[in-house]
């Protein structure tokens, strides 16, 4: 009885942090992108998975006709090409791409979220006042 308890427990848990990071993605990137709907390349398999749910996020199957990109790995030809601004899903990623104005991750089980100003002011987002606390000037800290 208590491993059928833990099972449905952790697929229940699994379940709300998928839909906390859409509603997390559907809220920062309809805000700073000031558009209902955004268009999102990506090949991480799991945030296509997780985007194919929402209402706010289209995949598109062209770099170059996404408004964002959204992943872990970068180093895919066609994302050298394309120039589009990056939503990191590690710090990792965050930290090595010179577009990337986010990050999303968990640590320890705890959701993480970053903002570098230097994208964000050169691609025009607008970032709200409530999101400040979480922005840096990433050269700053060099």
């Amino acid at each position: 009885m208590k491993k059928i308890f833990l099972i449905i427990f952790a697929f229940t848990s699994l379940q709300s942090s998928d839909i906390y990071e859409l509603q997390m993605y559907q809220n920062i990137l309809t805000t700073l992108f000031q558009k209902d709907t955004i268009l999102v390349y990506s090949r991480d398999t799991d945030e296509i998975e997780l985007i194919k749910t929402s209402t706010n996020i289209k995949l598109t199957t062209k770099c170059s006709d996404a408004d964002v990109l959204i992943g872990k790995n970068f180093s895919y030809p066609e994302f050298r090409e394309c120039k589009k601004p990056i939503f990191a899903t590690s710090y990792r990623s965050y930290m090595e791409q010179e577009n990337a104005f986010a990050v999303f991750y968990w640590r320890k089980g705890r959701p993480q979220i970053q903002f570098k100003l230097e994208p964000i002011n050169r691609y025009k987002l607008f970032l709200p006042e409530n999101f400040k606390k979480y922005s840096k000037w990433i050269d700053q800290e060099k």
